[in-house]
């Protein structure tokens, strides 16, 4: 059967196998990879040279809002420097819990089963709310994974407050170097995001001349007018030049939307500023939230499965006697928390357990050669900048460093590294393995509700804005913000289709005809509020 009009192009499978060109990520590389270089290097000047590797569960932070505005950005950073503290404590004082009431590796008890049930609780619910709230990579991930390392070291008699001490160490480390750029380039992101929509309005209005416009070049605009109107609300920058430069690239969209659209002006008020009329910009968290509290939602078929996965898999290891059940555990939270997409999850699978097998060997020889103190600090700090700078590029070769760099934080003199490294490749495989199952069992029946779940939405958000409309105008508090949350039901709608149709064509593709024309009723009735009755 062909493929129903504008369908999404199928993966290439040797993209996914061999990895894909992805913008420089220099700076972001540089500011993680100096993040724990100098957290760890004052933890060792200050005293505490054995344990200085652990300020790297705080330095973690690094990879958070990388490419929102700076103000934005330091609040982001503040929550999630206070949730990787968070998730330390609570691993260690997990395993404290389960050490109390007497856990024995191999046995299924209770007690046993304490740091598994957290850490998986923890993840599944770490994963909703990251993508509920669209946070962004790398998600939910890094909150489990400090609970697991916080127990395993509070379970080798590292104190909790020393544990919680490093990890504020380091993220507070990266979030000064993560906002610094901020000093030469204050608007560098907002300035990033207005040059994106210039040029997804561009190949639009482009296509539009030539005839060949589709609801993808659409909705490519659309995401990237949007993205920008949030980088300028996140930046207090909506009475700006900048913003009055976007209200007209986004006059010029709506143009093409089958309204005519009036060239006039921006609107402002008396002493020229930019009127508050912008229906674009950072959907309430509220909002955001119980729009993802329903069956069918992305947010909640990935929370779904990480649950599942996390358990099925923690649990097993534990029975294997693994020695540490909570790697396999982050080895299927990896594998599942950032998309739903079971190709793309197979493959990151097969990364995964090579770049595991490697990041091994690689461990081996470096782990013979003994470094320690600065020379050690130095080699994390350089591995910690060349995994941010190819992981968008090659998982597998990401995860070889990954592997490498966790496991010389993780394993101190003394300990053998063959046993290390037995157990980690046994937790990698049943995880890996815990993993496709359930990428390929788990949540099908949701995600064949989703597409059609997220039209009711879209219509229902139609049905309100054109209320609202009515009542007040398309200027008014109410109808800005539904104009906004039309938008953005508009663009999840799209990419819940993409997903449903490349996992499952069949149960997605009777919904395909109603998709295409919610999609041009909505972009309708938007185009109408820009062009309508009280506007300019």
């Amino acid at each position: 059967m062909p493929a129903p009009r504008d369908a999404p192009p199928p993966f290439e499978h040797k993209r996914l196998l061999l990895g894909a060109p992805s913008p420089s990520r220099r700076q972001v590389a540089i500011v993680a990879g100096l993040s724990l270089g100098i957290a760890a290097t004052v933890a060792t000047v200050i005293g505490n040279p054995s344990h200085a590797l652990l300020v790297s569960m705080g330095a973690f932070a690094a990879m958070y809002g990388t490419d929102r505005p700076y103000r934005h950005r330091a609040w982001l950073l503040s929550v999630v420097v206070s949730l990787l503290l968070g998730g330390v404590v609570f691993g260690a004082l997990t395993e404290r819990l389960a050490a109390g009431l007497g856990a024995v590796p191999g046995t299924v008890t209770a007690a046993g089963l304490v740091v598994i049930a957290g850490v998986t609780i923890l993840a599944a619910l770490g994963t909703f709310l990251a993508s509920a709230l669209q946070v962004g990579p790398p998600g939910g991930f890094f909150f489990a994974l400090v609970a697991s390392m916080g127990s395993l070291l509070s379970a080798r008699g590292i104190a909790v407050g020393e544990l919680a001490a490093l990890t504020l160490l380091g993220g507070s480390t990266a979030m000064v170097l993560s906002l610094l750029p901020g000093l030469r380039a204050p608007h560098g992101p907002v300035a990033k995001r207005l040059r994106a929509a210039d040029a997804a309005l561009g190949r639009h209005l482009a296509a539009v001349d030539a005839g060949r416009a589709t609801s993808r070049t659409r909705t490519d605009a659309a995401m990237a007018l949007h993205a920008a109107w949030t980088a300028i609300d996140e930046a207090g920058m909506r009475d700006s030049a900048t913003s009055r430069a976007l209200h007209g690239m986004h006059e010029r969209f709506a143009a093409t939307l089958g309204v005519e659209s009036s060239p006039t002006p921006a609107p402002t008020h008396p002493d020229g500023r930019l009127a508050e009329d912008i229906p674009l910009g950072s959907p309430r968290r509220r909002y955001l939230l119980r729009r993802s509290l329903h069956a069918g939602t992305l947010p909640t078929i990935l929370a779904t499965r990480v649950l599942v996965a996390a358990a099925v898999a923690g649990t097993a290891a534990y029975l294997l006697a693994t020695g540490r059940p909570d790697w396999a555990v982050m080895s299927a939270i990896l594998i599942l928390h950032s998309g739903v997409d079971r190709l793309v999850g197979t493959y990151k699978a097969l990364h995964r357990l090579i770049g595991t097998v490697v990041g091994l060997l690689v461990f081996t020889l470096v782990y013979a050669a003994h470094p320690h103190d600065y020379v050690l600090i130095v080699l994390l700090a350089v591995l910690q900048f060349l995994i941010e700078l190819v992981i968008v590029r090659n998982y597998a070769v990401a995860v070889v460093l990954i592997t490498t760099l966790v496991l010389l934080v993780m394993t101190g003199p003394g300990l053998d590294p063959g046993e290390v490294m037995r157990d980690r490749l046994i937790d990698t495989l049943i995880g890996v393995t815990v993993a496709v199952v359930v990428l390929w069992t788990v949540g099908q029946s949701l995600l064949r509700r989703a597409l059609p779940g997220q039209l009711d939405r879209v219509e229902g958000a139609m049905t309100r804005l054109d209320g609202i409309v009515v009542a007040t105008g398309p200027q008014s508090d109410a109808a800005l913000e539904a104009r906004r949350d039309l938008q953005l039901e508009l663009i999840e709608a799209v990419r819940i289709a993409d997903t449903a149709y490349r996992n499952a064509p069949a149960d997605a593709g009777p919904h395909w005809q109603r998709h295409l024309a919610t999609q041009d009723a909505g972009y309708g009735l938007l185009a109408a509020c820009w062009s309508g009755p009280g506007h300019p």
